[in-house]
């Protein structure tokens, strides 16, 4: 039995009668049934607080109130920064993925730019060595060669000599069609381009069509691109389109 539990000695009831001491011997104690209720036990009041002392706080756990109380636990601090490097280490290899891709074997070399909507040069120069990938509708080629090298984007009133006036392209489900099946597109939907009257001017036109190859288009490469090509070389200083 702890200490806690003990009786406090002295001034207790006196013995029950019948159960008076012997000489020498420890008087007999009360039950705790017959003990006298103390200040607040009585009826109708209110029970008061234990009158012994809660005794220390079982081993190994802190006292109400102590230093620790509110701490932050460690092991969630630690998943959340390990989230955050995560994200981070993700982002930097997102960005090296982007910036290498142009690098890749196989891919298209990168443009010096690709959009028409670039400022131009006091030559009318937009953009060198742009990649078929990115050639755009309207846009003007000088010393253009083929329709499967990259060009020199010029505002179409700088002399040029060709110009891309149309763009079919291919569902990326769709499965390589074959050679023959592309020509036919390509004259169907390349015909159908209507030119404006400015193209009257210039009768040394011919059509020319960008089309992929089985190879290009296992790389994504689903379209084909209408050119018209003057034959006598940068002649061209007009849209042929409106």
């Amino acid at each position: 039995m702890s200490e806690q539990d003990k009786k406090p000695e002295g001034n207790g009831t006196p013995p029950a009668p019948g159960s008076a001491a012997g000489p020498g011997s420890e008087p007999s104690r009360t039950p705790p049934s017959h003990w006298e209720k103390g200040a607040g036990e009585a009826a109708g009041a209110s029970k008061q607080g234990n009158w012994f002392s809660a005794g220390p706080p079982p081993a190994g756990k802190p006292a109400a109130g102590s230093g620790d109380a509110g701490r932050p636990a460690l092991k969630p601090l630690l998943l959340i920064g390990a989230g955050i490097l995560a994200a981070i280490i993700i982002i930097v290899v997102i960005i090296v993925s982007l910036a290498n891709r142009g690098t890749e074997p196989g891919s298209p070399a990168a443009s010096s730019a690709a959009g028409a909507e670039a400022t131009p040069a006091a030559d009318g120069v937009i953009a060198e060595n742009v990649t078929p990938f990115d050639f755009k509708s309207g846009q003007c080629f000088i010393d253009f060669k083929a329709a499967t090298q990259n060009a020199t984007v010029v505002t179409c009133e700088t002399p040029h000599a060709a110009q891309l006036v149309g763009t079919y392209f291919y569902k990326e489900a769709d499965k390589f069609p074959g050679k023959d099946a592309l020509n036919v597109q390509a004259e169907k939907f390349c015909g159908a381009v209507e030119l404006n009257d400015q193209a009257a001017d210039y009768p040394a036109l011919r059509n020319s069509y960008g089309l992929p190859s089985e190879g290009t288009w296992q790389e994504g490469d689903r379209r084909i691109d209408c050119f018209v090509v003057s034959d006598k070389g940068n002649a061209i200083k007009a849209s042929l389109i409106d």
